[in-house]
């Protein structure tokens, strides 16, 4: 009897985490019989992944948390390396989180293994020589943002423009529900603060900004 088709989906972080189980969860829909093995979260595992390493053992920022996770991390990036050699993987999908997935990534490409980068890295803003190392290896790039097809059909690389996926979610926020329900009156003016969704992040960037907007 043939193994199910496995797809290998990693990120780094909450918000990938959560993106990720959205396009899972239309995955499982359009072949409901696939075997979704992951690197995330929670909404992962809501939407049917089989997690093998959580995004708590990831989700760090900074050098010296790095260097402080290192082994962790060597580990963990050695052992999907493995994985995606056996030959048990058929599609690796790489959700952000760059500086770890371009090695997965060159690595399913010599191993034969395609690889659909969902929300590519932000070629365009910064490190803009990244997109040549994904023109050796990425099978198709989806993007959230229009003019990121450009970038990457210039390197060579098969792109769709998939939309951001928050717009369905914030589209059907009722704004006056919302204050409501926050307790915010409608005369009054509301500044959201944004520190990330990494709990390190929280934690570096959140004191910093709370304390600003009391100024």
């Amino acid at each position: 009897m043939p193994r199910p088709r496995t797809v290998l989906v990693v990120t780094g972080e909450a918000s990938g985490d959560a993106h990720a189980a959205r396009l899972v969860e239309a995955l499982r829909d359009q072949a409901p019989g696939v075997n979704v093995l992951a690197v995330g979260g929670d909404a992962l595992a809501r939407a049917g992944a089989t997690i093998l390493y959580h995004i708590d053992e990831l989700g760090i920022i900074g050098i010296t948390e790095v260097v402080r996770h290192l082994p962790k991390i060597l580990r963990v990036l050695g052992n999907l390396k493995t994985l995606i050699r056996s030959g048990e993987v058929d599609l690796f999908i790489p959700v952000d989180f760059p500086d770890f997935n371009f090695r997965l990534a060159a690595t399913a490409h010599r191993s034969a293994v395609l690889v659909f980068y969902y929300i590519a890295p932000q070629v365009w803003a910064w490190r803009t020589g990244r997109v040549k190392s994904m023109a050796r290896w990425c099978s198709h790039v989806a993007v959230i943002f229009p003019f990121e097809v450009p970038v990457f059909e210039a390197a060579g690389i098969p792109v769709t423009y998939a939309g951001h996926p928050l717009v369905d979610r914030v589209s059907t926020l009722d704004p006056q529900a919302a204050r409501r329900r926050l307790g915010i009156r409608d005369d009054r003016p509301v500044v959201a603060l944004l520190p990330g969704s990494r709990s390190s992040e929280v934690e570096r960037h959140l004191p910093v900004m709370v304390s600003a907007a009391r100024r």
